[in-house]
């Protein structure tokens, strides 16, 4: 289900901007780290990069994709969104050639399909749980403990069947079905028939672990991996909508998840859904070791009937259920085959050729992850091939970050290894463990962390609904919700002033500190003429009171005749001059040019430092 996109042309696609302001703070830290601004969520396309609306490529196709699958289609699809006409070629005859696949569970796949503006619905499991193969609980937990907190998880991680994603990817895609390509050279495909088509500006290999444009060898693991759908009614009754996994800890495990029927999930949490239950099945994936490569390939096109034998072998003394479980599944819907993956992860062929999925990071499917990243690649390659100028259409405006073809596909490449490389070594890792002695022991340390873990979800899951009520209580009232969110704009609009204003006076008082110090406001001090007169008068200070005029010259004379007293005491001889500056000292020390000893020593005319020394029993 899904409706028509076109490019937003806000992000230019990107479905994320830089931000527009930057307060002074921000700019002065970016500066000194010299990193760039962290970009946000384009507000007109909601982070998606698309908007609604209808696109239609013109002209004859620039780019070609070889395989339409999961990787293939999402490329396809996001780049006629951005107006890049494209060709599909895929080698099998029809859509529906191949057996019915097997379930995933979409993770990082649902935020790739919701830049592709397509909503897939599925169901969320109820519980997980591991098992010896005697049927006992090494550990099993709930998304959540109530229940409750299911709809606030019902988008992230979402169970349905490979091919209902597929199709929801391809609806309203041009796919050339019966062209299986043998190689590409020169940008030119050539297929089985002897057929040509070319040259395209840019060929796109999805075409799988065996890639005829990736011309790579996979590395066999040593695992057989055995692929089964089977009506619920196979498994007991609480582990029908469950993913649980059943293990001897020597070489064999059960894996057992919801694969279709019941829909109560979407990728899109805005979706409106409704629960629904109608023929459910399960999927099952038996695996064990298998040292020879060319046994485990014989066993993967022997067939059904073989296969199940096969594993029923394999599993006839473990708990009831999963044998039940194989028994009760239709031979047509068994397959098995080699397990591989790619050791290491590779997009760029040449300057023109690049692969994604399966192709360029073929990973076991014991992380859950080759789905999720085929669905990613799709969508980061066709961002970058849009930021190419000639591959853009002529109406479109000139790219943010305009790339050459080169430019773009190493700027993906980058990327990918980035984000799959962990995964595909964590997917080796975990193949392992699986089978492996040490796996019963991991398996229920892992599984009670992971029931630790669901009970802190489950917490904020209930948070998160309080929150949600007393917004929508206040989002009810028209008034009220419009009083709050003008609040909330006044007091952020303040705080952002404050930090604006906080922000400049600390870059104008570091520019002060490094040009000079800035002055300490001195005391109040006692003037000079008051500390001589105490000196005169027995150590006692004269308090400052009001006078007159007439009381003023009084003092003024009686101080003349004070300084006069203590000079000659002392044998120094007062000038005219001398005593109109003791008198103007103490405009200076009012104005804190000097200190009281200073303006004393300049007030009598002495630089001699011995000489000052006795005016010291002035000051005491």
């Amino acid at each position: 289900m899904s409706e028509n996109y076109v490019v937003c042309h806000n992000c230019d696609g990107e479905g994320d901007v830089a931000p527009t302001e930057l307060s002074a703070r921000q700019k002065k830290r970016l500066a000194h780290t010299g990193k760039a601004p962290q970009r946000q969520p384009c507000v007109t396309c909601a982070g998606r990069g698309v908007v609604p609306g209808n696109s239609s490529p013109g002209g004859p196709p620039q780019v070609a994709i070889v395989g339409g699958g999961l990787a293939g289609c999402a490329a396809a699809l996001a780049l006629k969104q951005r107006g890049v006409a494209c060709a599909i070629y895929e080698g099998d005859s029809s859509q529906n050639e191949r057996p019915q696949g097997y379930a995933l569970t979409l993770q990082q796949g649902s935020r790739a399909l919701r830049s592709l503006g397509v909503v897939v619905r599925g169901t969320t499991p109820t519980g997980h749980a591991s098992f010896d193969s005697t049927g006992r609980t090494l550990g099993a937990y709930a998304p959540t403990q109530t229940g409750q907190g299911r709809s606030q998880m019902r988008s992230a991680n979402v169970v349905c069947p490979r091919r209902r994603v597929r199709d929801a990817v391809a609806a309203g895609l041009d796919v050339t079905y019966g062209r299986r390509c043998v190689s590409v050279a020169d940008c030119v495909i050539t297929f089985e028939d002897g057929t040509t088509e070319g040259p395209f500006d840019v060929i796109i290999g999805a075409d799988g672990v065996r890639s005829r444009v990736a011309r790579n060898k996979p590395t066999y693991l040593g695992y057989v991996v055995a692929l089964g759908i089977a009506p619920a009614e196979a498994v007991p009754t609480h582990l029908r909508r469950a993913t649980w996994q059943c293990l001897d800890g020597v070489a064999n495990r059960m894996y057992s998840m919801p694969f279709d029927g019941c829909t109560d999930a979407s990728t899109d949490a805005a979706d409106d859904i409704r629960e629904t239950s109608d023929g459910d099945r399960v999927m099952w994936q038996f695996s064990w070791r298998e040292a020879d490569e060319g046994a485990a390939r014989l066993l993967a096109k022997a067939g059904g009937v073989t296969i199940r034998e096969t594993v029923q072998e394999r599993c006839r003394d473990w708990a009831s259920y999963v044998p039940h479980l194989v028994s009760e599944t239709a031979p047509e819907d068994i397959v098995a085959y080699a397990l591989v993956d790619i050791d290491q992860v590779r997009c760029v062929v040449d300057d023109r050729t690049v692969l994604i999925g399966d192709a360029a990071h073929a990973m076991s499917p014991f992380k859950g992850q080759g789905a999720n990243q085929a669905l990613v690649d799709g969508v980061e390659l066709a961002r970058r091939l849009y930021r190419v100028q000639s591959l853009r259409p002529v109406s479109s405006p000139p790219p943010r970050g305009a790339l050459s073809v080169e430019e773009a596909l190493l700027d993906f490449e980058r990327e990918c290894i980035m984000r799959v490389t962990p995964k595909l070594n964590m997917s080796r890792a975990n193949a392992q463990l699986t089978h492996s002695i040490s796996a019963l022991a991991v398996m229920a340390a892992n599984a009670k962390k992971a029931e630790a873990q669901a009970a802190k979800d489950a917490q904020k899951a209930k948070e998160q609904e309080k929150k949600d009520a007393a917004a929508w209580a206040v989002g009810s009232n028209q008034r009220g919700a419009s009083k709050a969110q003008a609040a909330a704009d006044k007091q952020a609009e303040k705080m952002r002033r404050d930090a604006e204003k906080k922000a400049l006076e600390a870059e104008e008082d570091a520019a002060a500190s490094k040009v000079m110090k800035p002055k300490k406001k001195k005391k109040d001090k006692d003037d000079v003429s008051a500390l001589l007169m105490a000196g005169l008068d027995g150590g006692k200070k004269m308090k400052k009171v009001p006078v007159t005029k007439s009381a003023e010259k009084e003092k003024l004379s009686a101080l003349r005749l004070a300084q006069e007293e203590a000079m000659r005491k002392k044998g120094v001889v007062l000038q005219n001059d001398d005593l109109l500056r003791a008198n103007k000292n103490r405009q200076m020390e009012e104005e804190g040019s000097a200190t009281g000893l200073d303006n004393a020593l300049n007030m009598l005319g002495m630089e001699e430092k011995e000489k000052s020394k006795n005016l010291k029993v002035l000051f005491n």
